[in-house]
């Protein structure tokens, strides 16, 4: 019998691998990066409201959006970067608090790395902690609201013949936000999030087969894994190989 706390989402899972599927046809060259969203101890009010998360992520866009500007600007180049996501809602098992684990992908063009993390403004990890500041109506210099980096960051390029390889080092970081044991249900909110599907996310950098092996791989290959969205069926959209080859 799998014990609870090694259950995992085949829903969650899936969504992810959509996720990286989309990120690779936005940018071919993508950074992938892991951040925890927490509540300050004394902020109530703020950690009931489920729009937090949507603010946050609207709030990092315009915040990446001017950034992107400014580096064109300074590089001469005209690059693009969308943001592309996945976020998972959690409750602590013993303080039963809220909080977020983030995945975050970017065009590895503009952004390569987070930077200091004590940094409170000129790299990705500023912006992030600004982002999430604003969306918690906080004003960093009198109390910031919490936000944990994760030191490794993934890289994933599809024109690498590495590729395979480098989704599955990330989905197999990112099973942990397919964990059922911390996920609460049926309040009426969302545990999980997505960026929207693009337009000209139809096709895909490679084969679903081969990526939803290393997405099935990375969570030990079992296709059953419990929770209420394990009976979830796939869209009837099929991905294919790409008939051009992103430079």
């Amino acid at each position: 019998m799998t014990r609870e706390k090694d259950q995992h989402s085949s829903y969650y899972n899936n969504i992810i691998h959509e996720v990286i599927n989309q990120a690779l046809e936005t940018h071919t060259r993508t950074t992938v990066i892991r951040v925890d969203l927490r509540f300050p101890q004394d902020v109530i009010n703020v950690e009931d409201d489920s729009k937090v998360i949507t603010r946050f992520f609207s709030s990092l866009r315009a915040k990446i959006l001017n950034d992107l500007r400014r580096k064109n600007k300074d590089w001469g180049r005209n690059h693009r970067c969308s943001v592309n996501y996945v976020w998972v809602r959690e409750y602590g098992d013993r303080s039963n608090r809220k909080h977020y684990h983030v995945l975050i992908f970017l065009n590895k063009d503009v952004y390569h790395s987070l930077g200091d993390f004590n940094e409170s403004e000129g790299n990705l990890a500023a912006l992030i902690k600004q982002a999430w500041n604003s969306a918690n109506g906080l004003d960093s210099h009198i109390l910031a609201a919490p936000v944990y980096f994760h030191n490794k960051v993934f890289y994933m390029d599809g024109n690498s013949e590495h590729l395979l390889d480098q989704v599955r080092e990330v989905t197999e970081h990112a099973s942990y936000l397919t964990k059922l044991i911390t996920k609460r249900f049926g309040d009426g909110n969302r545990s999980i999030g997505r960026s929207a599907i693009s337009r000209r996310g139809q096709g895909a950098l490679a084969s679903i087969r081969l990526l939803k092996e290393a997405s099935e791989e990375a969570l030990g290959g079992d296709k059953t894994r419990s929770g209420r969205q394990s009976q979830y069926k796939p869209r009837n959209r099929v991905l294919v190989p790409p008939r051009r080859r992103f430079v």
